[in-house]
C-alpha cells in the first residue's frame, strides 16, 4: 500500500539524523514537521523538563475493538522476529492512548514504564510532547522522531517512528503503530518495518470489514464507475466519495447529508433537496438520493450530487464576508431568511423589535442589523436587567442620555425585565425621538417565550418593525457552522480543535432548549478536556450522547420502538423477542441501536 513519507524524509534519513547528535538539538536545527511539533507543544505549556509519571491514564477501553483484534496477530509475528532485540512495538487509538505494547527486552520495558508509555496512558502531544505516537496522531501521517527530536527531556533517550492506520473502506484514522528502540540502537529499518506491518494491519480491517459496510462499498464501486458526477454513499459510520464529491465536501457535510437524506427517504425510497455544502455553506447543490437495502433494512444512502446552475434556486441573502464571519453564520434556509431581514432593516432607521427565546443570538442579530446600517455610528447599550438592581429613575436617566445623543444605535437588552411603570417611562422617551436622520435608531431585544398579553399589545406602537430570531432547533444544519465559529472562539491561540462528523451528528438531533449559548457553552466545556486534535463522542457529556444518538422518531418509528420494547419485556430475551417480531436478530440489534435502546 502506497503511503506518502514525511516532509523531508527522504534527504533527511535516520542515519543522518543521528549523526548531527544534540549539537544540531541545541541549536534547533529540526526538520519542518518536528519544528512544527514544537511549536504546538510550547503553545500547550509544555517544557523540556515537563515530568511524564503523572500522565493521563485511562485504561478503560475495548480490548477487543477491531484495531486491536487486526492488529495482534501481526504484531504477536513481528515481536518473534525482533526477539532478542531492544525494540517495542505499541499500537493507540484515534487519541494516541496507548492499547497495547509488546516489548521484545525486560530493560527497554523497564526504561518505558519510567515514562509511563504503558496501555492506557495518552501521549498525546499536549501530555507528552513531541513523539511518535501524539505527532503522528495530530499530523495524520507518519512521524519520524529520534532522540533530541523529542521535545520533553525524558523521551530523548528513545527513538520511534509512528504510522497511522486508516480504515481501507471508510478511510477513518483508527489510530497509531509505533516501533520505539533506544537511540543508539536507531537503525534504517524502523521505518520500512513499521510500514509493512501497518500495511498488513490494514488488510486485515479490510477482511474484518461487515456485510452492511460491503454491501455500501458495492454500491458506490458501481455508481461512481463512469459517472462525471460528485457521487457520495454513506450512513452514519461511513462516508464514500468520489473526486468530484470531495472538492465540494468539508468534514462538517457527512453529518448534514446524513440527517437530511434519512429524513427525506422516511417515506419513500428516492428524493431531491436543495443542500448548501462546505464551510459556510458556499456550495448550493442539488442533492439526489436514494436509499441502500440489504435483507435487514435500510444500510445507507447514495447521494449524487450536482451544482446549482444559473436559474435554479435563488443564492437568498448574502452578509458582507466581515460581517458573516463575525456575527452570523449557518447555511440553513431559516438562517438564509433571517439574514434577508437583517439586510433589509439595516436600510432603515425604524425603532426595531429583535424577539426570540432565550439564548437563540438576539443581540448577535441587532448588532448585524446595526453593522447593516448605512449611517452607521457608535453603538449604545442599555441593559434592563440592571434596572431591578438601583433605582428604576436611574436607570431611566441612562436612558434618556443615550437616546438624547444624535445619530448611532441604541440597544436595549432584556426589555421583558422592565417593570409595567418602567417601560412605560421608557417608551414616553422613545417616543420623543423623531426619524429626522439625527436621532439614534433604537433597536430592543425581547425574550418571548412567555410574553405577557399586555406587553405584547403595547409593543408595536413603539416599536413598527420587528425581526423574529428562529431557535436553534429549527435550524440543525447551522450547527455545523457554528461549531467551529466556537471552537475558535473559546480554544486560544496556536490550538487546533476540530468536531468529528459523528459529534455533529448527535448534536443536530438535540432539540436545544438554552439554543446557541447552550451549544456554546458545550463547546467551551469540551474544549477544557480536550485541546487538540477531534472532538469525539466520547468527550460529550454522557447526557448529550445520549439524548443525540437517536433522531426524532415518526409517528411509525414510535410505533416500532414501542412493539419491540413490548417484546423485549415479553420474552425476556432478544432471540425470542426477534422471532415474535418476524426479524434476524441481527436486525433487532441494529433497530434497537437506532431508537436509543440499551443493548444489555
Amino acid at each position: 500500500m502506497a503511503r506518502a513519507m514525511p516532509h523531508g524524509a527522504t534527504s533527511t534519513g535516520p542515519g543522518s539524523r543521528i549523526g548531527q547528535g544534540r549539537a544540531a538539538h541545541r541549536a534547533r536545527d529540526l526538520p519542518p514537521d518536528i519544528a512544527a511539533s514544537w511549536r504546538r507543544c510550547r503553545a500547550s505549556g509544555l517544557s523540556p523538563e515537563t515530568r511524564l509519571d503523572s500522565l493521563g491514564f485511562d485504561p478503560e477501553f475495548d480490548r477487543e475493538s477491531r484495531l486491536i483484534r487486526a492488529a495482534r496477530p501481526v504484531v504477536d509475528h513481528l515481536v518473534e522476529t525482533l526477539s532478542g532485540t531492544a525494540t517495542c512495538l505499541i499500537l493507540t487509538d484515534p487519541r494516541a492512548r496507548i492499547l497495547d505494547r509488546w516489548t521484545g527486552e525486560h530493560s527497554l520495558q523497564g526504561m518505558l514504564d519510567k515514562v509511563s508509555a504503558a496501555p492506557g496512558a495518552h501521549y498525546d502531544e499536549t501530555a507528552a510532547g513531541t513523539n511518535g505516537l501524539g505527532t503522528a496522531v495530530e499530523d495524520r501521517r507518519v512521524a519520524q522522531v529520534f532522540g533530541p527530536d523529542h521535545f520533553v527531556e525524558a523521551l530523548r533517550a528513545f527513538s520511534c517512528v509512528g504510522v497511522p492506520i486508516r480504515h481501507p473502506v471508510t478511510g477513518r484514522f483508527e489510530g497509531v503503530l509505533d516501533i520505539t528502540c533506544r537511540y543508539q540502537d536507531t537503525n534504517a529499518l524502523l521505518l520500512p518495518t513499521v510500514l509493512d506491518a501497518a500495511s498488513v494491519v490494514e488488510q486485515r480491517l479490510l477482511e474484518q470489514v461487515s456485510r452492511r459496510e460491503r454491501t455500501l462499498l458495492e454500491h458506490f464501486l458501481r455508481a461512481k464507475t463512469g459517472s462525471h458526477r460528485a457521487v457520495v454513499c454513506l450512513n452514519e459510520d461511513t462516508i464514500m466519495a468520489n473526486a468530484a464529491a470531495a472538492a465540494l465536501l468539508c468534514p462538517a457535510d457527512q453529518a448534514l447529508l446524513w440527517e437530511r437524506a434519512m429524513a427525506a427517504l422516511r417515506s419513500t425510497n428516492t428524493a431531491v433537496l436543495d443542500v448548501d455544502l462546505g464551510s459556510g455553506g458556499e456550495a448550493p447543490v442539488v442533492m439526489r438520493c436514494q436509499g441502500l437495502h440489504d435483507d435487514d433494512g435500510i444500510v445507507g444512502v447514495l447521494i449524487e450530487l450536482d451544482r446549482h446552475r444559473t436559474g435554479g434556486r435563488p443564492a437568498g441573502a448574502v452578509l458582507p464576508d466581515a460581517l458573516r464571519r463575525r456575527d452570523l453564520v449557518g447555511r440553513s434556509d431559516v438562517h438564509r431568511a433571517l439574514c434577508a431581514e437583517v439586510l433589509d432593516h439595516g436600510g432603515h432607521r425604524l425603532p426595531l423589535l429583535v424577539a426570540g427565546e432565550p439564548g437563540a443570538g438576539k443581540s448577535t442579530v441587532a448588532n448585524a442589523v446595526h453593522r447593516c446600517d448605512p449611517a452607521g455610528g457608535h453603538l449604545r447599550l442599555l441593559d434592563a436587567g440592571l434596572c431591578a438592581a438601583q433605582d428604576p429613575r436611574v436607570w431611566l436617566a441612562a436612558a434618556g442620555r443615550a437616546l438624547g445623543e444624535p445619530g448611532g444605535t441604541v440597544l436595549v437588552r432584556h426589555l421583558e425585565l422592565l417593570d409595567r411603570t418602567t417601560l412605560r417611562a421608557f417608551f414616553a422617551l422613545a417616543d420623543t425621538l423623531r426619524p429626522d436622520g439625527t436621532a439614534p435608531r433604537l433597536i430592543a431585544t425581547l425574550n418571548d417565550d412567555e410574553p405577557s398579553d399586555g406587553l405584547t399589545r403595547i409593543l408595536p406602537a413603539t416599536f413598527p418593525a420587528r425581526i423574529r430570531v428562529p431557535p436553534l432547533r429549527e435550524r440543525p444544519e447551522d450547527i455545523a457552522d457554528l461549531v467551529p465559529v466556537f471552537l475558535t472562539k473559546h480554544a486560544g491561540d496556536g490550538v487546533e480543535v476540530r468536531a468529528a462528523p459523528e459529534v455533529l451528528q448527535v448534536l443536530m438531533r438535540l432539540d436545544w432548549p438554552g439554543n446557541m449559548r447552550e451549544l456554546e457553552g458545550l463547546v467551551a466545556g469540551m474544549l477544557r478536556r480536550r485541546r487538540r486534535g477531534d472532538l469525539c463522542l466520547a468527550d460529550l457529556p454522557a447526557s448529550y450522547l445520549q439524548a443525540g444518538t437517536r433522531h426524532r422518531l415518526s409517528r411509525m418509528e414510535q410505533l416500532e420502538r414501542d412493539a419491540i420494547a413490548a417484546a423485549l419485556q415479553t420474552t425476556g430475551s432478544k432471540s425470542d423477542a426477534a422471532a415474535a417480531l418476524g426479524i434476524s436478530r441481527s436486525t433487532l440489534y441494529r433497530k434497537m441501536r437506532t431508537y436509543g435502546m440499551k443493548l444489555e
